[in-house]
């Protein structure tokens, strides 16, 4: 979808405006996640410099987003996780 278009016609077809809109949510999306979870680990630890969690937060990140092969089995694992910390609470 995205290898047909051209620098100059990138605005003219609508699912590339489209595609360009959800890569930049999605990005924001996961600068919020490392914000926060950087913001934990400061709290948690008692560091005063957040540069010490940056790097190693991304990479965390990085490595789970390579454990599923599909999006079939990031659901039923998610179903699975679900019944167990329900029953936890």
């Amino acid at each position: 979808l995205i290898a047909n278009n051209k620098f100059g016609n990138f605005i003219q077809h609508p699912e590339s405006l489209f595609m360009f809109t959800w890569i930049l949510s999605i990005l924001s999306y996961i600068n919020i996640i490392v914000m926060f979870t950087i913001r934990v680990f400061k709290k948690i630890t008692g560091v005063n410099s957040s540069k010490l969690f940056i790097i190693p937060v991304c990479i965390m990140i990085y490595i789970v987003s390579l454990f599923p092969k599909n999006l079939a089995k990031t659901h039923d694992s998610e179903i699975f996780l679900y019944k167990y910390i329900l029953f936890i609470q």
